[in-house]
């Protein structure tokens, strides 16, 4: 019984600290789920669906990077509206829709076509908040009540080059779950390694030795013959004749 229950809390322990460093793996050191997608160029928006920015939330991270070295010069715009705003700014454009979760690390895609040209974005009052930079632009935010949909586009309008978009969401509860994992399996291991180690046996101490002091009775008949001073046979003693005389 004592083994089936080591070696079950072994196997648990083992489980445990696998699911711990799986979980590193995939959340990071800062507890963030991360999906990318490749865009490919000539689109002049991408747009990420409302339900998607805010399904795991509640911190959302959008990353757009140019594929090519060469654009690393164009200006990247990165914005987050209300989803009737910019369904008006962007519904006779051609957009490149992320949809949702496709698989683990992927992200589900659709496209819409469209011929107008869109204004520069930055002259357009809608967003709630946004950032541009050269060749690579970033911008995190914290979900909130309400529908928001994420648009990115050239600062001056023209269509985009091929892009790699990342998408992250970030939740302090994901940080401590593997922390929690892994030292609970360590602690089944550490027990089931007590558990199986032999028990000692209780330390035996010597007893101290014991004078046996001797019968007083025969002390003291020793004693009393030494004391009476009469002599004492030693030997056979003979018997004594009928005639009364000793040979």
């Amino acid at each position: 019984m004592k083994r089936a229950i080591t070696g079950a809390l072994t196997l648990v322990g083992l489980v445990l600290v696998i699911l711990a460093v799986m979980g590193v793996v995939l959340l990071g050191s800062k507890g963030t789920w991360r999906s990318a997608v490749s865009v490919p160029a000539g689109r002049s928006a991408v747009v990420v669906d409302p339900a998607l920015a805010a399904v795991m939330g509640p911190r959302i991270s959008v990353r757009a990077d140019v594929a090519d070295p060469a654009d690393d010069n164009v200006q990247l715009f990165i914005g987050r509206a209300r989803p009737d705003d910019t369904r008006s700014l962007l519904e006779s454009t051609d957009r490149f829709l992320v949809t949702g979760m496709d698989g683990a690390r992927g992200l589900a895609t659709s496209h819409l076509n469209g011929n107008d040209l869109l204004p520069a974005p930055g002259s357009v009052d809608i967003w709630q908040s946004s950032a541009a930079a050269a060749g690579s632009a970033a911008l995190s935010y914290q979900a909130r009540p309400g529908a928001e949909t994420v648009v990115i586009t050239r600062a001056d309008g023209k269509p985009l080059p091929a892009l790699t978009l990342r998408l992250g969401w970030s939740r302090v509860l994901w940080y401590w779950v593997p922390t929690l994992l892994l030292l609970a399996g360590l602690g089944a291991i550490v027990l089931a390694m007590r558990m199986r180690a032999p028990s000692r046996p209780p330390r035996r101490f010597p007893l101290p030795a014991t004078r046996h002091p001797k019968p007083k009775a025969a002390a003291a008949a020793s004693t009393t013959s030494r004391s009476s001073g009469k002599p004492q046979h030693v030997g056979r003693r003979r018997a004594t004749p009928a005639n009364g005389r000793r040979r």
